[in-house]
């Protein structure tokens, strides 16, 4: 963000309009019920953001909250194979707050495959690798740490540069 004049001026928009929605996440926290029907209006925004932030919100809304209709693993799960980056980053990030220390087995299924992912950007695979780290923290799941060390060594030293692989690192 900088300033120009009296203005405030965002550099990346998309990153303000995401986080404004998932803010909304953050004010609901712990009321899963009304914070999704809250959030389900964004996801119909033209906006890929919004609907992006609308994810993160739900995984938000939820973090810590386990209730038997899986409300943010059923929310989010289609949307972890999005073409757009940033929704997939949004439902990413979401079930990894939403599911963090949990352990679940079923989420090490889904996005497994999306870390081992190669064709995908680094900003996703980083993403990634950090919601399966929140996901298992103090499990040593040795399949999660061989994946993200496998990135590591798939990716050139110029890709490894990128800022997103710190993510993996955090994962790890």
């Amino acid at each position: 963000m900088t300033t120009e004049g009296n203005k405030w001026i965002y550099k990346n928009k998309d990153h303000g309009m995401m986080s404004a929605a998932a803010s909304l996440g953050m004010i609901m926290l712990w009321e899963v019920d009304n914070g999704t029907t809250q959030l389900d209006k964004y996801t119909y925004s033209r906006e890929e953001a919004i609907k992006a932030g609308a994810l993160l919100g739900t995984g938000v809304v939820s973090c810590g909250v386990r209730d038997e209709f899986e409300t943010a693993l059923n929310l989010l799960r289609e949307h972890v194979a999005s073409p757009s980056p940033s929704m997939r980053i949004g439902a990413i990030l979401g079930l990894g707050i939403a599911y963090s220390g949990s352990g679940r087995e079923e989420l090490l299924e889904l996005l497994l495959p999306v870390l081992e992912d190669s064709s995908l950007s680094l900003e996703v695979i980083g993403i990634t690798g950090l919601a399966l780290g929140l996901i298992f923290v103090g499990t040593s799941n040795a399949e999660i740490t061989s994946s993200i060390i496998n990135v590591f060594f798939e990716r050139d030293e110029a890709a490894m540069a990128n800022t997103h692989t710190r993510f993996l690192c955090l994962g790890l």
